[in-house]
């Protein structure tokens, strides 16, 4: 578990701020696209961003698919 968090930072760190934009456009597909399960993405970006800035980032993009 500790190589897939450390390879999800390894890929957040190296894409810039370009990594929460696609992750927030994902979660934006997922929650408008019913079938796609948004829960793995939740827990993706707290192992990825951290858990404060992924909460944030998923609560961005469930609002903007939601509306």
């Amino acid at each position: 578990m500790e190589e897939i968090a450390l390879q999800m930072e390894n890929y957040v760190t190296a894409s810039g701020v370009w990594g929460p934009v696609v992750y927030v456009l994902v979660m934006i597909v997922a929650i408008v696209i019913s079938p796609i399960p948004s829960s793995p993405l939740a827990i993706f970006a707290g192992l990825a961003f951290g858990w404060v800035k992924g909460m944030i980032l998923t609560l961005i993009g469930s609002i903007i698919g939601a509306t």
